[in-house]
């Protein structure tokens, strides 16, 4: 075998080898962001699931709101005591509790909400900035292939050069 036969067959092993590397670089981008989608589905499922208790919350607070102002009325009644001014102020004080408790509910959901989305947005950047860094290394990659084929190329051209001076008998 020829010293160009050996170079040809290194710069086809070389070439085999970027696409098999290029190949699993393509693959581990597609699985990053795979694993993005579904993170960020498993983060819209726990925002509907958190919107649902925060809901659920509320409406058990207004039951018990209602609850308590119905007990109010009653023991106001039977002591004699409706449409007082301690009633009026029972009433206010239900209701300001049941509004403090609602805000909290709310507020809880809320900055729930906007951690998935941060938690959401950061999964993505993270697939797309390893998919760039694949993208730049399957480029390198390439570049590397070129100058190992300008190489070769190179070498064979010198080599025959060599072989064409000896056979004219120079050195």
């Amino acid at each position: 075998m020829g010293f160009e036969t050996l170079a040809l067959i290194s710069l086809g092993l070389k070439v085999g080898q970027t696409v098999i590397q290029n190949k699993a670089l393509a693959d581990s981008s597609e699985a990053a962001i795979n694993q993005s989608e579904a993170e960020i589905q498993e983060f819209d499922r726990q925002r509907e699931e958190q919107d649902a208790v925060a809901a659920e919350n509320k409406s058990d607070r207004v039951r018990e709101a209602d609850k308590q102002f119905a007990s109010m009325i009653t023991a106001l009644a039977d002591n004699g005591g409706s449409g007082t001014a301690a009633e009026a102020r029972f009433a206010g004080e239900i209701g300001f509790h049941e509004g403090l408790d609602l805000a909290r509910i709310e507020g809880n959901r809320t900055r729930g909400d906007e951690a998935l989305k941060s938690r959401q947005g950061a999964s993505k950047n993270r697939a797309v900035d390893f998919a760039r860094g694949n993208r730049r290394k399957a480029v390198s990659n390439l570049i590397d292939l070129a100058a190992s084929g300008a190489g070769t190329g190179t070498s064979i051209q010198g080599n025959r050069q060599r072989t064409e001076a000896v056979k004219q008998g120079g050195t």
